[in-house]
């Protein structure tokens, strides 16, 4: 996705869907994997691993979701817990 381009309908379902579950567990953390094997009901949406990752970036551009580089080098995204009361008022 291009830098400050409006998602498509599948990214903004999953955006959604992910800003809800931190509302709900603004502790979580996870990869990409994680994040979609937990997080996202699997009966609500099909997430292929590259439309989750633009959605993630695409969270992540706006402040959002904060990334943790793991030792192994694969990146771990959790909520940015400044914004945690903006979007407590979203939801």
């Amino acid at each position: 996705m291009v830098p400050n381009q409006v998602p498509n309908h599948d990214h903004k379902v999953i955006v959604w869907l992910l800003l809800g579950y931190m509302v709900d567990h603004p502790e979580a953390k996870d990869t990409l994997e994680g994040i979609q094997r937990w997080w996202l009901p699997p009966t609500q949406i099909e997430s292929r691993p590259d439309t989750l990752q633009t959605a993630l970036d695409y969270l992540v551009e706006r402040g959002w979701l904060a990334i943790a580089q793991a030792p192994t080098s694969t990146k771990v995204y959790g909520l940015n817990k400044q914004r945690l009361e903006e979007l407590k008022d979203m939801f």
